[in-house]
């Protein structure tokens, strides 16, 4: 796993409001499954998923590298301790 802090600063995006889970099946079609308070569903309409993928590759070229996200996870852990 690897984990990416988006800065405070990053445009609202899609992804805002739930968690969601973009999934590659093994002949590389994409779902999307949401979730919220109760309930999770997949989605599997080639529109939201393009959207989705799209939403996706825009907050990860705004998201810190691994290594700096590592390091401010790190510094806020010790501001907690």
């Amino acid at each position: 796993m690897r984990v990416r802090v988006l800065p405070l600063d990053a445009l609202a995006h899609m992804f805002s409001d739930w968690p969601v889970t973009l999934l590659t099946a093994p002949g590389q079609a994409v779902t999307v499954c949401v979730e919220n308070y109760r309930t999770a569903g997949m989605v599997e309409d080639a529109e939201y998923v393009r959207a989705a993928l799209r939403a996706f590759d825009e907050l990860a070229s705004e998201a810190f590298s691994t290594r700096e996200s590592a390091r401010l996870i790190g510094e806020q852990m010790e501001k907690l301790s």
